[in-house]
């Protein structure tokens, strides 16, 4: 417990780059203070993370601020952690707020043990090795938990790594190159890897699967899909060209 703090430089921790593995469908790495192997798989809306805690430490994982206000509120029936923020990169956002929703694994949680402060939550974890399961929101707690349930649910996370996996080998296999140069081909593909992630989908699935979502002209919910982050001057000169030309679908939905 003598590692956990309210502050972000207070909660630091170093990792090596060597042992450390980074993909588009798994994250892993150990954070070298805390004795913790990390690791993550993602999904569209939210993410399996895997916690492995060696150290004669009591194992926590903290949720902390990064900017704007934090509220938290844990379920212990559904060992759920639900919280938001209403922090954002501009000043003209109104009644803004991200939900997220944290789902632990039954029994995994120490609530006499958890710590909370402003803005933080220090959940005490029972087990050395534990997982968890997140989806976030952009519209409620309530379609944060059903992006959990949809994307997530029961699934394992060597599951939600093999989905994941599979939907970028669908992605990066649109072009392939011949070349012996490893390096080359790790440039090609880390790009192609970042052609993929910019413009961001801004929309999440309600319960019949319609697209909605937050409008941010009005900050209400609207039907339809969205895209964010979006640099026009790259985006027209380059992105949606190559989009027309390996993925007409994501392309006409984007347009």
């Amino acid at each position: 417990s003598d590692i956990i703090s309210d502050t972000q430089s207070g909660a630091w921790s170093g990792y090596r780059i060597n042992g450390t593995e980074l993909f588009p469908d798994y994250i892993k790495l150990e954070f070298l203070r805390s004795d913790c192997i990390f690791e993550l798989a993602p999904t569209e809306r939210g993410a399996v993370i895997r916690l492995e805690f060696n150290g004669e430490h009591e194992p926590y994982l903290s949720f902390l601020p990064v900017k704007g206000n934090y509220k938290y509120r844990f379920d212990e029936k559904t060992s759920t952690l639900f919280g938001q923020t209403d922090g954002h990169s501009k000043d003209v956002a109104v009644d803004f707020k991200m939900y997220f929703a944290v789902r632990f694994d039954s029994g995994a949680v120490n609530s006499e043990r958890t710590k909370c402060s402003e803005n933080c939550i220090h959940m005490a974890l029972n087990c050395k090795k534990t997982e968890a399961r997140i989806a976030i929101s952009y519209i409620s707690e309530e379609m944060a938990l059903l992006s959990l349930e949809r994307e997530i649910g029961g699934r394992s996370f060597d599951e939600i790594r093999a989905i994941a996996s599979e939907r970028w080998e669908s992605c990066l296999s649109r072009i392939e190159i011949d070349s012996d140069d490893i390096s080359q081909l790790r440039t090609f593909y880390s790009c192609m890897y970042r052609a993929f992630l910019w413009p961001r989908k801004f929309y999440e699935l309600d319960c019949n699967n319609e697209p909605i979502h937050l409008n941010t002209a009005t900050f209400a919910p609207s039907k339809g899909v969205f895209y964010t982050d979006n640099g026009f001057w790259d985006t027209y000169r380059t992105l949606y060209p190559y989009l027309s030309l390996i993925d007409t679908e994501l392309y006409s939905a984007m347009a």
